[in-house]
């Protein structure tokens, strides 16, 4: 579902950014992410969120069907957005912007894509880097809002390095990080909920 195919010189940067820091997949030297195990057994989950399952693309290949051509012209749903002020680890540090989207593409199930741009004063001309994140069956009383949550929750547990049997993170303990992530309030309440430990 991905591509980075571009001219722009910083576009591959905005693709590494995105697999190490938004999809919390490993790289490797000279390689690309690494990607889980194919397995012919039915997928594990990520995490239950909610009552329901939900997968990670850093645990679990994408394994859902291609969909049928006329389904392209069901456009994604914007989500949310939040400023990364670290999105690419250095010396300094270079943020960038993050756009999620609600895809609805798959019968039956939603699926959250994440558009990644690095700050142009350190990564130059570019063009977003985008890819999926995160994928969730529809339920009875489901809606982009809802899934969208569960959805955007597994992709914060996992870039935030949340244990598996834990719901909160340890990484923004007594740190002031609200005004520097410049979240929409969606994804702003779901960081809250995560990071701000009593």
């Amino acid at each position: 579902m991905n591509s980075n195919k571009s001219d722009k010189p910083g576009t591959g940067m905005n693709y590494v950014a995105l697999r190490q820091t938004i999809q919390n997949r490993m790289l490797v030297i000279g390689g690309g992410p690494v990607h889980p195990e194919k397995s012919e057994e039915e997928p594990h989950p990520f995490r239950e969120i909610d009552g329901v399952p939900v997968y990670h693309i850093a645990k679990t290949e994408f394994h859902l069907p291609m969909f049928e051509d006329h389904r392209w012209s069901i456009r994604p749903h914007r989500w949310g957005y939040f400023y990364h002020p670290f999105l690419m680890i250095g010396m300094p540090d270079l943020g960038g912007d993050v756009t999620l989207h609600v895809v609805t593409r798959f019968p039956g199930w939603y699926c959250m894509t994440a558009t990644v741009k690095l700050d142009v004063w350190g990564n130059g001309a570019s063009d977003a880097a985008l890819d999926v994140v995160c994928w969730t069956p529809k339920v009875t009383g489901d809606n982009i809002e809802r899934a969208g949550a569960r959805l955007f929750k597994a992709l914060v547990y996992k870039m935030d390095f949340v244990e598996e049997d834990e719901e909160q993170s340890s990484v923004y303990i007594n740190e002031a990080w609200e005004d520097d992530w410049n979240a929409t309030n969606n994804c702003l309440e779901i960081f809250r909920e995560i990071r701000n430990v009593d």
